[in-house]
Order: structure tokens, then C-alpha cells, then sequence
């Protein structure tokens, strides 16, 4: 499993347990070598999955090898270390704090919904939702970018594996999923397309073109049906300019651009050019909302 030798407890004090993760629960720690008082950079998250009770165990190992190339080609990837002691995994990755995707988009439909039904206002509203969702999905664009320069896929990329921290910062996380492009027969055209398509996704969601039970799996239907669908729920949600961009990602699955040029593309979008629309005051406002 590429896990380090030694119990995880040797090199982290755990403080309190912060989430029931589907796979095992997640607790906040702090190195302990750590002798300063205040110290939440170094923060740490402890992710505890009992290996024999995993659905997909081999998926463990090929996530750990993604982790590991990310933290290979990147000082500033969240994953630090994971231990295997009498069969659970423990892995240990930077702690971020912030608010989701979906929790912020939702305080930015509810701003703008505040304003009142007037042609203007519902127009302001369209701006500010669009403004958040291509802030957020430009960072995310860089991100995945990122990890496919480096010759790994995040694989689930999802609202709820984006952080919005409350000095603006974009983080992905939840990297699971993750694995090395080209191993074990995953190949570029699947799963960093795949990445290309989730973030198509995750723009729709964001302007509320997608609920949250809308799934990427299965949503092509095999000709691209549900996937058009999408595309004309963001257009009459968000305009030309979110449905062209979320029907641009959606159709790198068919295209036959390579993901990494794909990306390239999608960076000179109009859609994640919006956020000059978004003040800062504005944005921190609808952190601070959403925090509280």
C-alpha cells in the first residue's frame, strides 16, 4: 500500500474527531513535534479506513500512488503521509479549512435573492451567482491542470470537494479517488477527461442548473442526452456564457482534444473572467455569511 512504517499516533496528537467520512472517520491532529501554541497551519486531518471492510481496496493502493506522485511534484499538494498498522490506513493530509462549493453558491443565490424580482435585480442575481461559480471554477480549472501536468487525475472532482477559505482561497480536496494517469491501464482519455467533464458539472451546480443528486455517472446515457439537458438548464438559469463554458467541458468527452489542451482552452473562457464582476468585500462577505 506504499504506506510508511510506524504508528500514526507516534507523530500526531489527536485532538477531536471532525467528520464521519464514508469510508472511515476523519480527526483533527497536530504533529507532535509541534511545541508552538498557536499553530493552525500545521493543522493536520486523519483519515482512519479499515482496508478489509473497503469496497474497492484496490483502489486504496492506486489513490496512495496518486498522492504520492502530487506530493513528489508539489510542495504545496495537502497529502503528507499514511501508515498501515494492524489493518487500517491512516492518511495524514494538511488541514484545510473553509466552506464548500455548494454551501457558498447557495449564500449567493440567497444574497442575490434578497434584492428583490425586478428585471434588474434578477439580472444582478445572475451576475453574482455566475460571478462565485467561475471564481471558483477557475481555481479549480488550475488545480486540476495542475495534477495532470504532474500525471495525476483527481477523479472526483465535486462541490463538496472544493474549500473556499475565508480569505478567498480555492482548495480541491478529497483526493480518494485520485490515481496516476496511465497505470493499471487508466488511461489519459478516461480519467483526466473525466476530471474535464466533472468540472462542467460542478459549474452547473453552482449557478443551480444541477441539484445535488445530479450524478456525472450514467448522465451521458450514451449520446450526450443528459449532458445536453444540463446544458440548457445553465443557459436558462445563467446565460450563454456558463451554458458555452459547461458545454465545452462536457463535450471534451467527445471531442478528442486532449485533456491537457482542453484545459489550456478553458482558461481563456469569458465565464471565469466574471469574478471582476464580484467585489472583494463583496466575496469576503459571502464567506463570512456562510461561515456564520
Amino acid at each position: 500500500l506504499l504506506a510508511t512504517a510506524g504508528e500514526p499516533t507516534d507523530f500526531f496528537a489527536i485532538i477531536t474527531k471532525i467528520a464521519d467520512g464514508r469510508n472511515g472517520p476523519v480527526f483533527l491532529a497536530r504533529p507532535t513535534d509541534d511545541k508552538s501554541e498557536v499553530a493552525s497551519e500545521r493543522l493536520v486531518a486523519l483519515k482512519r479506513i479499515d482496508v478489509a471492510a473497503h469496497p474497492r481496496p484496490k483502489e486504496l493502493a492506486s489513490a496512495l500512488a496518486g498522492r504520492r506522485t502530487l506530493q513528489r511534484a508539489s510542495a504545496a499538494a495537502p497529502f503528507l503521509d499514511a501508515y498501515y498498522v494492524r489493518g487500517e490506513l491512516w492518511v495524514a493530509s494538511a488541514f484545510v479549512a473553509g466552506v464548500n462549493a455548494v454551501q457558498l453558491a447557495a449564500t449567493a443565490a440567497d444574497a442575490a435573492a434578497a434584492a428583490g424580482e425586478e428585471a434588474e435585480d434578477r439580472r444582478g442575481r445572475q451576475r453574482l451567482v455566475c460571478a462565485v461559480a467561475g471564481y471558483v471554477c477557475r481555481a479549480i480549472v488550475e488545480a486540476v491542470a495542475a495534477m495532470h501536468s504532474a500525471g495525476v487525475a483527481h477523479g472526483r472532482v465535486r462541490a463538496d470537494r472544493v474549500l473556499v477559505g475565508a480569505g478567498g482561497e480555492v482548495r480541491l480536496v478529497g483526493l480518494g479517488r485520485c490515481c496516476v494517469l496511465g497505470a493499471s491501464g487508466t488511461g489519459e482519455a478516461t480519467a483526466a477527461t473525466r476530471d474535464i467533464v466533472a468540472i462542467g458539472v460542478l459549474a452547473a451546480g453552482m449557478v443551480g442548473a444541477a441539484g445535488n443528486g445530479w450524478e456525472l455517472d450514467g448522465a451521458d446515457g450514451g449520446g450526450g442526452g443528459g449532458f445536453v439537458e444540463l446544458v440548457e438548464r445553465t443557459r436558462a438559469r445563467a446565460g450563454a456564457n456558463a451554458a458555452d463554458f459547461v458545454g465545452r467541458c462536457l463535450a471534451s468527452v467527445h471531442g478528442g482534444q486532449r485533456p491537457a489542451g482542453a484545459l489550456a482552452a478553458m482558461l481563456q473562457h469569458p465565464f471565469l473572467s466574471q469574478d471582476t464582476a464580484l467585489k472583494p468585500l463583496d466575496f469576503a462577505k459571502l464567506i463570512e455569511d456562510t461561515i456564520h
